[in-house]
């Protein structure tokens, strides 16, 4: 234990963190229900997958069940309530609250033990993104995977990404110069979802206040019910050319 932490169960705080950002703000509320989506998303990466696991980023929750069931699991988030909340629900789990861009707070979590590094959403909110991605790099053995999901397409930008405050969209070569130099092999790099794609560009034209409104909301449901399934279809024909994500797997070498 570190002398500036505490430790709340199995929930490890930090004191001197300062968090403008609440991980709740960052994305509807609608999206707890998206447990199809979330394995959607976890079949994609599921070769990769091998414990001990950590994931950055708890957003909704929607993750952490499928993943403790594989083998040691750490969660990390900048935001404290998120990693106390995560604690309730999940007794015994550990989770600690760290910001990625600081190799002091993670220094909680194993440095080079990991097999997997689970990334999702999170960079797009980070200025020194290229920082993020090296020091969860290092907290990769060798042979480990980190799994990267990112929006794509910087021209889709609107009201939505900047309530969710994301800092920028990714194209494919912006998201690969991260990587670039550091000690891994790109081995995937692939868009998913077309259908959210067209979603995502349509809300270009129409203003938004907040991610709770009615309207975010319905579009969200409607999509999960209706949608999800053929643009899960769709995706292996538009791979390689667009859709509203982006995935990654590096290897570290």
């Amino acid at each position: 234990m570190t002398s500036n932490g505490e430790q709340y169960g199995t929930a490890l705080l930090f004191g001197d963190m300062m968090d403008p950002l609440a991980s709740s703000s960052t994305y509807s509320s609608s999206l707890a229900e998206a447990d199809g989506y979330v394995q959607w998303v976890l079949a994609f990466f599921a070769p990769f997958l091998a414990p001990p696991i950590i994931e950055v980023g708890l957003g909704h929750g929607g993750f952490v069940n499928d993943l403790v069931r594989l083998g040691p699991y750490i969660g990390l988030d900048i935001d404290q309530k998120a990693v106390i909340e995560a604690s309730a629900r999940h007794p015994g789990v550990r989770f600690v609250t760290a910001d990625i861009t600081h190799r002091r707070q993670l220094e909680a979590v194993k440095w080079g033990q990991a097999q997997t590094v689970l990334c999702c959403n999170v960079l797009e909110h980070i200025k020194e993104d290229n920082l993020a991605v090296t020091n969860l790099l290092s907290l990769l053995a060798p042979g480990g995977h980190l799994l990267v999901q990112v929006p794509a397409h910087t021209f889709l930008y609107n009201d939505l990404d900047r309530l969710a405050h994301h800092v920028t969209r990714y194209q494919r070569r912006t998201l690969l110069d991260l990587f670039a130099g550091q000690p891994v092999d790109v081995i995937k790099v692939e868009f998913i979802n077309p259908i959210g794609f067209f979603g995502w560009f349509l809300n270009r034209f129409l203003p938004h206040k907040n991610l709770e409104n009615a309207s975010v909301c319905f579009q969200v449901q409607f999509f999960l019910k209706y949608f999800l399934p053929l643009s899960r279809v769709l995706t292996p024909l538009t791979r390689n050319v667009f859709g509203q994500s982006l995935m990654l797997v590096a290897k570290k070498r």
